[in-house]
């Protein structure tokens, strides 16, 4: 920093929000030694600018649960607006749940094209309904005029992956998939169907890919949580994927 007294700099910018970490990297020193020059200066606020990423302010994140409960109210369903915003469902239903209860939400034209064309498919009502935030009641209402429709299968809505599809996506083995699941690495399903099928929206696993601590390996393309362990067996391929 170009002041004489960095420390005095280094306390404005922690009531401003500034973490000690991303002040230290931009000091050139350790988080610790910002800490110890702030200490006897605070409290300060929850930091809403960090190392690598930014915080909401709790005026941002007001803010948008006023937006989401306005379209709670107008009757949008919160997996339309999860998918606006860019985030989980269940981070809107746990934002808005205090502030209702709201109108049973109609889907759209559009929506209802997609449930029909998921039961023509084989796709079972309950499933489709898990995967929409639905009601199956609502789901048989509202495709009913369009059928007769097939029976069941066991097929997956579209945006979907079971643990052979997730296999799929992140590059690895569905033993490595299902070992992963067991050991609680992989997030939480978005659905669980009523015969225990666990689903993820496709978006959410690439979301989860892009932050999860796994190594690409350099012969096969494999995501990898211990590169050594992989690399030392015989089946690793030698081309890239």
């Amino acid at each position: 920093m170009s002041s004489q007294y960095p420390a005095l700099e280094w306390i404005s910018l922690r009531h401003d929000g500034h973490s000690a970490a991303l002040i230290a990297q931009r000091a050139g020193v350790s988080a610790e030694s910002v800490r110890r020059a702030t200490r006897d200066s605070g409290p300060y606020p929850r930091p809403s600018r960090q190392l690598g990423r930014n915080t909401a302010t709790a005026d941002a994140v007001n803010a948008r649960t006023a937006r989401w409960v306005k379209l709670r109210q107008e009757g949008v369903r919160t997996t339309d607006i999860a998918s606006r915003e860019g985030v989980s469902h269940r981070i809107v239903s746990r934002a808005t749940k205090a502030h209702g209860p709201y109108p049973t939400p109609h889907p759209s034209a559009e929506v209802v094209s997609s449930w029909v064309a998921d039961r023509r498919a084989g796709i079972a009502s309950d499933v489709i309904a898990k995967a929409a935030g639905a009601t199956p009641l609502a789901v048989r209402r509202a495709v009913k005029p369009h059928g007769p429709f097939p029976g069941s299968g066991s097929r997956i809505p579209a945006g979907f992956l079971g643990t052979s599809g997730a296999a799929r996506l992140l590059g690895v083995s569905h033993p490595t998939i299902l070992r992963w699941q067991k050991a609680g690495f992989l997030p939480n399903p978005d659905v669980v169907t009523g015969s225990g099928r666990r689903l993820w929206r496709e978006d959410s696993l690439a979301t989860w890919l892009s932050t999860a601590s796994l190594q690409k390996c350099p012969r096969c393309g494999a995501r990898l949580r211990r590169p050594r362990a992989h690399l030392s067996q015989t089946r690793c391929g030698d081309s890239p994927a």
